[in-house]
């Protein structure tokens, strides 16, 4: 069952909707018509999804897998598990770089804004996982939605605490 009430749902329908036809007007006016395809639209309908998204996966994987992320962190703090992992490694960052990228030029973002998000975000994977003084989920998802001026209700909201 949707946590959402259906004036919600409706709601956020619409603010799709909305973002959609805006998208698709913008690229047709760039364009033109007939080389828009609708990838296109969606992606650019869609970074603040997009972007939502990816944090709440990072940050749901450190608060519910905690030792996938340690392990990273381990992994990349041996001398030479770099040089072990680097071809598997380079691939997987270059994807991500690549993702990162696109995703945030499409919300306006400079061209090296990606780096910093990785790294706020990898840092905040690590707060959470930090046996020491972890830093809370919801939290750390608060700040970086604040940081990134997300709608707290984009990608996976944490459901709130039974009273």
């Amino acid at each position: 069952m949707s946590p959402r009430n259906p004036a919600v749902n409706a709601q956020k329908r619409e603010l799709s909707k909305s973002k959609i036809l805006d998208a698709a007007q913008a690229l047709f006016t760039e364009r033109g018509y007939d080389a828009t395809t609708m990838a296109q639209v969606s992606r650019h309908a869609a970074p603040d999804d997009q972007l939502a998204a990816v944090i709440d996966a990072v940050l749901q994987t450190a608060a519910e897998q905690p030792q996938i992320i340690a392990m990273h962190l381990a992994l990349l703090l041996q001398p030479d598990a770099a040089d072990m992992l680097a071809d598997a490694e380079h691939h997987w960052e270059d994807q991500l770089a690549d993702i990162l990228k696109n995703m945030l030029a499409a919300r306006g973002d400079s061209g090296q804004a990606w780096l910093l998000f990785r790294a706020t975000l990898m840092g905040a994977a690590y707060g959470i996982v930090s046996p020491y003084m972890p830093m809370p989920y919801t939290l750390t998802r608060e700040r970086l939605f604040a940081q990134y001026h997300l709608n707290h209700e984009l990608g996976s909201p944490p459901h709130p605490s039974p009273a």
